[in-house]
């Protein structure tokens, strides 16, 4: 009570407070107990919690739910985890690197899918052969369906940590992942950016050894790249009507349709087989950077004259690849832009490298 009424508000009217917790020798896991009156009916809390084995920052917010209704007090569980149950693939690529479980906790039941993003911060110390690659330390989630990358999990070399946000507690871990293609050699402007994204599970290959570097992208393939890289989230409550459910980027597009992204091509369609222009890629991108919290603006005139074929972009198009311009996003070749091109997969994929590193 008294760090709550000492704390100041932040500009979303919520009161920080820190829970330092000290090392005890031997201990494999760190349980934090809170009133859960003080969390439910008390003013916004963020609660950051510092602990041997990692910090958490957790919104309040995750204890105002039905499911804490009646309980006595809350809980905060982070624990070193055990690896030997894993695949040995896997535990060959997490080697002795941090792995922990977070648990949260109303009374005796387990919050699952609190609904707020978790912050979680490890202390990390890279080995010899990350440090020239330090693009390629990932974190995974590890759940029933084996271990998937968290795209915005990444280390710090300027504080020596490793930080992810999730929406769920449960088991993650550090690992170094270096996945690459046999295809990409004569690629080497897009070949690291390819890398870096299928090592965090952004994009696919075709099969394991083949991308298709020079193949064209769909519109329905960029707008899941999208999503997927810069974890945009939405309730979606339709699609549109050549969009099925059974389609892998289903859920994606409903997303993107739902946040405004795209309004499709007319007539309720998206025509998501489509090969995508390298204008109507940057249409969605900016739309996409916005969501995130981007602004891209430039002088249009300005960027767009830089290149001979400039005055081709379309109207519709022209703050969009502009402001794009000016972020270094979209470079041209030669002295052209080419915004009436389809774009290829390597091509996308430097995007999406770009649009990754513009949110983090």
């Amino acid at each position: 009570e008294r760090a709550i009424e000492q704390a100041r508000e932040d500009a979303d009217g919520r009161r920080k407070i820190a829970l330092e917790i000290p090392e005890v020798e031997g201990a494999e896991q760190y349980v934090q107990q809170l009133p859960a009156d003080l969390l439910i009916a008390g003013p916004p809390v963020l609660i950051q919690w510092d602990t041997p084995l990692g910090s958490v920052l957790l919104p309040g917010d995750v204890f105002r739910g039905s499911n804490v209704q009646g309980a006595s007090e809350v809980q905060l569980a982070i624990r070193a985890a055990d690896a030997s149950s894993l695949p040995e693939p896997v535990r060959s690529q997490i080697g002795s690197r941090p792995m922990i479980e977070l648990q949260v906790t109303a009374g005796t039941e387990r919050i699952d899918d609190p609904g707020v993003p978790i912050t979680v911060v490890l202390p990390y110390t890279p080995g010899d052969e990350e440090l020239g690659d330090l693009e390629h330390i990932v974190v995974w989630r590890l759940d029933e369906r084996g271990e998937r990358a968290i795209p915005n999990g990444r280390y710090d070399p300027a504080t020596g940590q490793v930080t992810f946000v999730s929406e769920r507690p449960g088991q993650y871990a550090v690992a170094f992942v270096k996945k690459s293609f046999d295809d990409i050699a004569d690629y080497p402007w897009a070949k690291r950016q390819i890398e870096v994204l299928a090592s965090r599970d952004i994009i696919n290959g075709y099969t394991p050894a083949v991308f298709g570097p020079g193949e064209y992208t769909t519109r329905a393939e960029f707008v899941t790249l999208l999503v997927r890289a810069l974890e945009l989230r939405a309730e979606a409550s339709g699609n549109f009507e050549d969009v099925h459910p059974e389609d892998y980027y289903y859920e994606a597009v409903a997303v993107a349709k739902a946040l405004g992204i795209t309004s499709g091509t007319g007539g309720n369609r998206f025509a998501p087989n489509e090969r995508i222009s390298r204008q109507d890629m940057a249409v969605l991108a900016a739309a996409a950077l916005r969501i995130a919290g981007v602004s891209v603006e430039a002088d249009s005139e300005a960027e767009l004259s830089r290149f001979a074929d400039g005055q081709a972009v379309s109207d519709y198009a022209i703050e969009s690849m502009a402001g794009l311009i000016k972020e270094g996003v979209l470079q041209g070749s030669g002295d052209g832009i080419r915004p009436l091109d389809p774009a290829t997969r390597a091509e996308i994929a430097v995007v999406i490298y770009r649009l990754f590193h513009l949110k983090y």
